[in-house]
């Protein structure tokens, strides 16, 4: 999370959440005065098999991938991000983080 000097707290965010016998998903998550779900889509996670997840964000343009698949492009045309952090929240479970790589594109 980012202080913006404005009082606003930013932070963006990728996750997933299974819940009951509901279908699995994945959301991308805008974290700015609360928790907004820009996009959600149905994904069958695999309890023991990794995934590369892929976060690119160029202006307001938002694309995320899991693996080989893109999932999400989305335009954020409401207070987009101009800068902040990098995070990997696990909520509830377990998870297991390889390697983090932050990167201009």
């Amino acid at each position: 999370m980012a202080d913006t000097g404005s009082g606003k707290t930013i932070a963006g965010r990728f996750s997933s959440a299974s819940v009951g016998s509901l279908p699995a998903t994945v959301k991308l998550i805008k974290m700015l005065d609360g928790e907004t779900v820009l996009a959600r889509k149905d994904f069958a996670w695999e309890y023991t098999r990794p995934y590369l997840m892929s976060l690119e964000v160029n202006a307001d343009r938002i694309k995320a991938w899991i693996g080989e698949e893109l999932l999400f492009e989305f335009t954020d045309g409401d207070e987009p991000f101009t800068c902040g952090a990098v995070a990997i929240v696990c909520e509830e479970g377990r998870g297991k983080n390889g390697s983090v790589r932050i990167q201009p594109i």
